[in-house]
C-alpha cells in the first residue's frame, strides 16, 4: 500500500480534516465500499507529544486498514471498528468518525497473531497475544481470506520491530530532549509520563479513585526538600495520579497559563479560533511542554474509557486541574479550553 500515515499537523493536504462515513448499515458493507465512500484519514495522536523529534521520525507507513469487531475488554460484547495498523501499532476508530482514535494497540507489548478457535458468532476470529500479563485482544474480520492477510500484516509489523529494536517512543530517551524545570515541575512531567503507559492510562477510575494517602504525602515532602523521588517505588497508577493532582492542588507546580494569557485564550476559543491562534498564544509560555504533556494524558484517559461508562469527564478534569493549569478561569471557563485544546492537541501542541 503506497500510502502513509502522517503524525501531526505536517501531513500534506490533511490537517484538520475529519473524514466522516455515511451511517450505513455496516453488517452489510464491505471493506471496498468504505475505503470508496471515504475520503480522507486523520492520524492517530502519538503516544508522546512533548515536541524535541525530528521530522523525518514522524512518518509512519500503513501497512493495512479496513474494518473488523473487536472484542471489548470488560463487558466481552464486540464492536465494530475502523483498524489502522502501522510499524509500531494498531490503532481502532468508530466508522463513522475518524478524527481520533479509540484505542491504541502498541505492539512493543505483543508477541504473535494467530487464528483462534471457531466462535458460532463471530466466524473469522483471530487474537493478538503477549506475556501473560497483557491483555489478549480478538478480532472478527469479514472473510477467512481477510483474516489471514491481518495475521501476515501483524505478525510481519512485530518481526519487523524485534529486528530494529525499535523502542516505544514513550520510553526511548533520544527521541527528544530531556524536560527541564523546578523540582516539581519535572515531578509533574515525571508523572505524566508514568501514566502515559498504555496499561497504567486503562486503569478504570483513573483520577477518580483516590490512591494510598501516606505514599502521596511522603513523595510530596520529598519533593519539597529538593529531591525528585523514584516512581517505582510506588506500586499504583492510582496513587501517582493523586500525586500529580496534589502537585497542582498545592500550589508545587507554578500555574502553567498565567491570567492575562489564560483570558485572552478563553476569549478567542469562544469566538471559534482556530488552533494556529491557540498557539501562537501558548507557544511563548515557559511550561509549554508541560501544558502538552497533560492535554495529552487527558485525551488519552478520555479515550480509553468504555463508551457509555465514563468514570472522569472534561468538567472532572477542569476542577482537578484546569483551574490550576489557567490561572483566573472558572471551572467552566477552563473546561472549555480543555475542551478546545483536546480536540486541537494535535495542531496546537506539534
Amino acid at each position: 500500500m503506497a500510502d502513509v500515515l502522517m503524525f501531526g499537523p505536517t501531513a500534506p493536504g490533511r490537517a484538520g480534516s475529519v473524514s466522516r462515513l455515511p451511517k450505513a448499515n455496516l453488517q452489510s458493507a464491505s471493506d471496498s465500499q468504505l475505503l470508496e465512500k471515504r475520503s480522507a484519514v486523520t492520524t492517530p495522536r502519538r503516544m508522546y507529544t512533548w515536541g524535541g523529534e525530528d521530522e523525518s521520525q514522524l512518518t509512519q507507513p500503513v501497512h493495512k486498514e479496513g474494518i473488523m469487531k473487536k472484542e471489548g475488554g470488560h463487558h466481552k460484547s464486540w464492536k465494530t471498528r475502523w483498524f489502522i495498523l502501522d510499524n509500531e501499532k494498531i490503532c481502532y476508530y468508530r466508522p463513522t468518525q475518524l478524527k481520533s482514535p479509540m484505542g491504541t494497540i502498541h505492539l512493543h507489548n505483543y508477541k504473535f497473531a494467530a487464528v483462534t478457535g471457531e466462535r458460532p458468532d463471530h466466524p473469522n476470529c483471530f487474537n493478538l497475544s503477549g506475556d501473560s500479563d497483557k491483555r489478549v485482544f480478538f478480532f472478527s474480520a469479514s472473510s477467512r481470506e481477510e483474516m489471514n492477510d491481518w495475521i501476515v500484516h501483524i505478525n510481519r509489523a512485530i518481526k519487523q520491530r524485534k529486528k530494529s529494536g525499535t523502542q516505544h517512543p514513550a520510553l526511548d530517551e533520544s527521541s527528544r530532549p530531556p524536560f527541564e524545570g523546578s523540582v516539581s515541575e519535572v515531578a509533574a512531567a515525571e508523572c505524566i509520563e508514568y501514566l502515559l503507559n498504555e496499561d497504567r492510562v486503562r486503569q478504570e477510575g483513573l483520577f477518580r479513585v483516590p490512591g494510598n494517602v501516606k505514599q502521596v504525602k511522603h513523595y510530596l515532602e520529598t519533593v519539597d526538600q529538593g529531591t525528585l523521588p523514584r516512581l517505582d517505588d510506588i506500586p499504583s497508577s492510582h496513587t501517582v495520579a493523586s500525586v500529580l493532582k496534589k502537585l497542582f492542588r498545592e500550589h508545587k507546580v507554578n500555574v502553567i497559563v498565567v491570567s492575562s494569557v489564560a483570558k485572552e485564550l478563553f476569549h478567542e476559543v469562544e469566538m471559534k479560533c482556530s488552533p494556529t491562534t491557540a498557539r501562537s498564544l501558548l507557544i511563548g509560555i515557559r511550561s509549554f511542554r508541560l501544558l502538552g504533556g497533560l492535554i495529552h494524558l487527558f485525551s488519552e484517559v478520555l479515550a480509553s474509557q468504555e463508551a457509555g461508562k465514563p468514570s472522569v469527564s472534561v468538567d472532572d478534569l477542569a476542577r482537578s486541574f484546569g483551574i490550576y493549569m489557567f490561572e483566573d478561569l472558572n471551572v467552566g471557563q477552563a473546561g472549555i479550553v480543555l475542551e478546545f485544546l483536546l480536540q486541537s492537541q494535535s495542531e496546537v501542541f506539534v
